[in-house]
């Protein structure tokens, strides 16, 4: 829940008055405005030092929204909940389940090389071995022996979000990421955790802000990073960055390393074309 904070001089006798939980059409938006921008931003609805993004959906075809890898080599399915009155879709994500957790390590390579987009041949095993720091790669025969459904809804969905609870009860490993709109002032706002954030209030508390260094797109983006003293993000995660304001602590962090420098940022985030990709 948000709250409005009272001022100063009425803190000892002032009580804590919540901010109401508002709709999106209360926003002027329909339900297609959310889906379009959820969906355009859907990398930063989950954590990447907790899953392995492999698979995003593609224009006019029939796939999750996201599909990603956790360290245990576990497929996640993730899908937006996108009408309310469509109970077929809560099904939808399951369905999905259906044809991806019959693929074996081969097919998931190919899904994986296809997300990557750069014409080069990709090893998902040994990417996955950097990528979460392991000792010994993942044998082949470990990816994808279990898969997990989340289903990103609107918090007022109650009717979904009971839906969830009694197939998470019934013994179906699928969860509900949740977002929820206030009007804070004359404005709207989305709130949100991201997927895999047991820990996010410290990063929001303290203000700091851990960067991946972009080693699965562009191995030697770190060398530029750290020479040029900056923290950057590229191609559909360059919204990574967005929330890093002046003075906040930023941490690089390096798949197969950990993190491999600090900083304070300077000014506020800017947009720079960097080898032909925005970020």
């Amino acid at each position: 829940m948000l709250f409005k904070l009272p001022d100063v001089e009425k803190a000892q006798s002032a009580g804590l008055k919540a901010i109401k939980i508002k709709s999106i059409s209360n926003a002027g938006w329909k339900e297609k405005d959310l889906e379009n921008l959820l969906a355009n931003n859907i990398t930063q609805l989950i954590r990447e030092e907790y899953l392995m993004t492999i698979g995003q959906e593609r224009p006019l075809q029939e796939e999750p929204d996201i599909l990603a890898l956790d360290r245990q080599g576990t497929l996640y399915l993730f899908e937006l909940k996108r009408d309310k009155a469509e109970e077929k879709n809560l099904l939808q994500v399951l369905k999905y389940g259906q044809k991806y957790g019959i693929y074996d390590y081969d097919r998931l390579n190919q899904l994986y090389t296809q997300y990557c987009g750069d014409n080069k041949k990709h090893n998902l095993q040994e990417e996955h071995k950097k990528y979460f720091n392991l000792v010994e790669k993942l044998d082949k025969s470990k990816f994808n022996t279990n898969q997990n459904f989340v289903i990103i809804t609107e918090g007022l969905d109650v009717k979904t979000l009971r839906a969830i609870k009694y197939w998470k009860e019934m013994g179906l490993p699928i969860e509900a990421l949740v977002y929820h709109i206030y009007e804070v002032g004359k404005e709207f706002v989305i709130d949100f955790n991201p997927y895999g954030s047991k820990d996010d209030f410290a990063m929001a508390e303290t203000n700091n802000h851990v960067v991946n260094t972009n080693y699965s797109r562009w191995e030697d983006a770190y060398k530029e990073m750290i020479d040029e003293e900056k923290a950057s993000a590229y191609g559909d995660r360059k919204t990574a960055v967005d929330s890093i304001q002046k003075n906040d602590r930023v941490f690089l962090y390096h798949t197969g390393v950990g993190i491999c420098a600090v900083g304070r940022a300077t000014h506020e985030v800017e947009e720079k074309d960097n080898r032909g990709i925005k970020g």
